[in-house]
């Protein structure tokens, strides 16, 4: 993360703890590490792989849009109630693809002896790392993370953003520097969403549109 963003250890072990904070990895983690000898191994080790790969996004988020002041109880203070809605209300902004996989996904986990909760938990990570930009959405728009969520994903489906996200991981990086470019153009397409989003949302308001839903972007 050092070489990715070059800030130094210490603000990457902040950018850390906000992330662990805000998204509530102690007790995820706890409840993984319950399953020991209930479960196979590899399936706690593809859950736990799961939360490091949201720790990552996450993390680099935070030192690319918080660096001037990394101050961990402010930005906790920030982030989590957003966060709190997005994992309570997370069956309310899925859209439909990404319901289907993350229904998917945790149904595999279940069969494997996961309780459905933490399955459901688990496999919508990939979903809630988007919470930190839907947040940064809600406030520049004055609306809650649930409510910016629907146009978020839209825009993402709509201008196939996801997609490349999905082709740049898939890159084969031959060195270092490569695979930092392709975290790079991961994390530069995911600002760009969150970019159009309130772009969107902003256009639609000044249509006289009261509520902004996934049809402002037609």
């Amino acid at each position: 993360m050092v070489d990715r963003t070059g800030m130094g250890p210490p603000d990457v072990a902040r950018a850390f703890i906000v992330v662990r904070d805000t998204c509530r990895l102690r007790a995820l983690w706890a409840e993984i590490e319950a399953l020991d000898a209930k479960v196979p191994a590899e399936v706690q080790t593809l859950m736990m792989l799961a939360i490091g790969h949201m720790i990552e996004r996450g993390t680099s988020w935070v030192l690319r849009n918080c660096a001037e002041d990394l101050a961990i109880g402010a930005l906790v203070a920030r982030f989590r109630p957003g966060f709190d809605l997005l994992i309570d209300r997370m069956d309310d902004v899925l859209y439909d693809k990404a319901a289907q996989v993350v229904a998917e996904r945790a149904r595999m986990m279940v069969r494997d002896g996961v309780p459905a909760e933490l399955a459901r938990r688990v496999a919508s990570l990939n979903i809630l790392a988007a919470g930190f930009d839907l947040v940064e959405i809600a406030d520049r728009t004055s609306q809650d993370a649930e409510a910016v969520a629907p146009i978020y994903f839209e825009v993402g489906v709509r201008l196939g953003l996801a997609w490349l996200r999905d082709r740049a991981g898939r890159s084969a990086a031959g060195t270092r520097w490569e695979e930092q470019a392709t975290s790079a153009i991961v994390d530069d397409l995911y600002a760009l969403q969150a970019e159009l989003a309130v772009r969107v949302i902003e256009f639609a308001r000044g249509q006289g549109d009261v509520a902004v839903d996934r049809t402002a972007i037609d």
